[in-house]
């Protein structure tokens, strides 16, 4: 679970103002964030940085859309995700929760995001064998020898 941790969060919304609207509120939540507006900065981004969680929107604007962009994060990074959305009915919420650990209806405020993010379990790095940053160095150093 998250609690208190702060998160490497990738954010991706096609509406710019959005983006930088959760860019602020989760940084006042105390984490770090990156913000971008299609599926393919988000692909290029999560290659190259570790982020522990992506916030995706459903409707990314012509391309992928959000569902299943968050599939493809969750299978090629081991990201973890909270889907958000204006239109979440029926069908669509269904797919929407089925790819995501949390699904929020927009508009949200902070408490909420941050009560979705607090449920989520992460892996930090423990895909691939390496511990956390912030591992105590006895857990460090039984997963390095590994």
């Amino acid at each position: 679970m998250v609690g208190a941790m702060s998160l490497r969060i990738l954010v991706i919304d096609d509406e710019r103002s959005v983006g930088v609207t959760l860019r602020d509120m989760l940084e006042t939540l105390g984490h770090t964030v990156v913000a971008v507006q299609n599926a393919t900065d988000a692909l290029v981004k999560a290659r190259s940085k570790n982020f522990d969680v992506a916030i995706v929107d459903v409707n990314l604007g012509p391309g992928i859309d959000g569902i299943s962009l968050t599939r493809e994060l969750r299978h090629r990074f081991g990201l973890r995700a909270v889907i958000i959305s204006g239109f979440l009915q029926g069908t669509l919420k269904d797919f929407a929760s089925e790819a995501a650990d949390a699904v929020l209806a927009k508009p949200f405020v902070s408490s909420q995001m941050e009560e979705a993010l607090a449920r989520i379990p992460l892996r930090r790095d423990l895909s691939a064998g390496v511990p956390p940053a912030d591992a105590p160095p006895y857990r460090r150093a039984a997963r390095s020898a590994r």
